[in-house]
């Protein structure tokens, strides 16, 4: 009896190591796809890293980008007052001109005048008119 019962136990035993070693197995095809499934997302992470990388580059790059386009923007606006202020100063200038050339063209209207009044004025002397003559250069 002791066979039969040895026997027993023996087939219990191998039945054990046959269920440990498939669970051993199982396990072990477990940890392969587990460390398979990390180096994955270890490669999905590096590459994520990467774009995350180019995207901070971009990101610099269109930072420094609008700050030079806003910077050309005030100094353009900076042009634009030079030349509005250069033109107010010319149509200044113009404007007085305006002015002087009025006035210049009063002062020969006034010697126009003069000169027309001592034409006369001589005139009437030469034709022995003293009444004309004082009244021509009244005038």
């Amino acid at each position: 009896m002791t066979t039969r019962y040895q026997i027993i136990g023996a087939l219990i035993a191998i039945v054990a190591l046959a269920t440990t070693a498939w669970h051993v197995n199982a396990a072990a095809n477990d940890r392969d796809a587990a460390i398979r499934s990390l180096a994955a997302m270890e490669n999905r992470v590096d590459d994520l890293a990467g774009r995350l990388a180019n995207a901070n580059g971009r990101l610099r790059r269109d930072h420094t980008e609008a700050q030079d386009v806003r910077a050309s923007k005030i100094l353009a606006q900076i042009a634009l007052d030079q030349h509005h202020a250069q033109l107010a100063m010319t149509e200044a200038d113009r404007d007085q001109s305006a002015q002087v050339r009025d006035a210049k063209n009063a002062e020969v209207v006034v010697v126009q005048q003069c000169l027309d009044g001592a034409g006369r004025a001589l005139d009437a002397l030469e034709r022995h008119d003293p009444v004309a003559t004082t009244a021509a250069l009244q005038s």
